[in-house]
């Protein structure tokens, strides 16, 4: 009988310590509302889940002991509860939420809303997800009311440009986070050189004829506003790539991670593109590289943004002649003699690095008072080469005693740059807002 109760004792033992249980339960905040994507763990150890669209979480194979489960998203203040786990348990999460300045960048200042009198067109991340094939800008939103697009290699890719309502780029502004994209001289907007912005871009906004832009009468016709993405809460990582039509090649990594600490935040993403082109020789080979940190305090957000472009196209600026329209629609004329008496020169390329450095820093004073700053520079270094015929050879000091004119092969250079401060004071009253 003194054997059996022993047994029975060790069998018991083995059964409490080898059990395993579950946790489950719902998170939701103040109002009674499920909050999705929030974080689910035991301290220190493996088990970490997430909350599904119902605010639902199960952790599975626990074993007895005891454990600190947290619950973490931004946007809310952490959720922290010792407990021991000898059976299972169910329970429910309320998360409060806290103050965070979570749109780091903060443009709303030009940005429409439905009570403005004016004609705008909103696309979300989702939408640019969908259309994102390593396409300029311009592609991407020529589905957009009033947009007409342009391609220089007739694929989307390299050169390209759009009119809204008619209007050339001159007219239309374009803003980085509220920072003005347009070249300072020209004011003109050369897409080729930030190569997938799109795949790090949260949200845009074009809006038709005179908007909310600040940054003078280039946005008499129109203004297109991109906004980078906003911090993730989560670590990431994606690799993606994607083959089409004129060996057409896309491959984009992106990586995150998450919020550290409760402060800190740093995201990455490098894009390499290629495209044979639909116009004669008309290929280009574009690289992207996007950084950016992030400092998140109790009510304000410091940030700092880098984005990489680098570009390498051959030039097929000048279109189609008329004459060759039925007969050769993808007649270059770049790199010829004109009347094609010889091959064309293959190195015609357009060859240019444009850097973009931008530091953000908003501070939140109260639920109606809001100020914005922002630093910016911009750094652009290349040259365009050129196979010119018969052109006069003192218009480049030469010596003409012997031959005045002859076939060269030039590069024209530009190095420039452009930086400034851009800063915004919003505070909102009962029945009107101040700017």
């Amino acid at each position: 009988m003194k054997y059996i109760i022993t047994l029975l004792f060790i069998v018991v033992s083995n059964v409490v310590i080898y059990s395993q249980f579950t946790i489950e339960g719902n998170v939701q905040n103040e109002e009674g509302n499920p909050i999705e994507f929030a974080q689910v763990y035991l301290d220190n150890t493996s088990y970490d889940t997430e909350t599904n669209e119902e605010g639902f979480f199960k952790l599975n194979d626990i074993k007895t002991g005891s454990y600190v489960l947290k619950v973490y998203l931004l946007g809310f203040e952490p959720y922290e509860k010792q407990i021991f786990i000898d059976k299972n348990i169910s329970m429910k999460i309320v998360l409060k939420e806290r103050t965070y300045n979570l749109k780091e960048i903060e443009i709303n200042a030009l940005k429409v809303s439905e009570k403005m009198p004016f004609a705008y067109k909103n696309i979300n991340k989702k939408q640019i997800e969908e259309r994102n094939y390593g396409e300029d800008i311009p592609y991407l939103l020529k589905n957009t009311p009033s947009v007409v697009t342009t391609s220089d290699a007739g694929a989307g890719i390299g050169y390209t440009g759009l009119r809204i309502r008619g209007t050339d780029p001159t007219r239309i502004n374009v803003t980085v986070n509220g920072i003005p994209l347009n070249d300072a001289e020209s004011q003109l907007v050369y897409w080729v050189d930030l190569p997938d912005i799109s795949g790090s871009t949260d949200n845009i906004q074009i809006q038709r004829g005179v908007g909310t832009s600040t940054n003078g009468a280039g946005a008499f016709g129109a203004t297109i506003n991109l906004n980078t993405e906003t911090v993730n809460p989560k670590p990431y990582l994606s690799l993606e790539g994607t083959y089409g039509s004129y060996n057409t090649s896309k491959i984009s990594a992106k990586a995150g991670t998450g919020i550290m600490n409760e402060k800190y935040s740093v995201d990455i993403r490098y894009t390499s593109i290629k495209s044979d082109g639909y116009i004669d020789r008309a290929s280009s080979a574009l690289n992207s590289f996007f950084f950016s940190g992030t400092r998140l305090y109790e009510n304000s957000s410091l940030k700092f943004n880098a984005i990489i472009g680098k570009e390498k196209t051959y030039q097929a600026w000048y279109g189609v002649p008329i004459q060759y329209i039925d007969t050769a629609r993808t007649f270059n004329l770049a790199g010829t003699d004109y009347f094609s008496k010889q091959p064309a020169y293959d190195n015609q390329v357009d060859d240019y690095s444009q850097n973009h450095l931008q530091l953000f820093y908003n501070k939140k004073f109260n639920e109606s008072t809001l100020l914005n700053l922002a630093a910016h520079y911009t750094k652009g270094s290349g040259y365009y080469e050129q196979y010119k015929v018969d052109e006069d050879l003192y218009e480049y000091n030469l010596d003409t005693s012997s031959v005045k004119s002859s076939d060269i092969i030039r590069q024209k250079w530009l190095d420039n740059d452009f930086y400034g401060i851009v800063y915004s004071f919003k505070k909102q009253f009962e029945t009107s807002e101040l700017i």
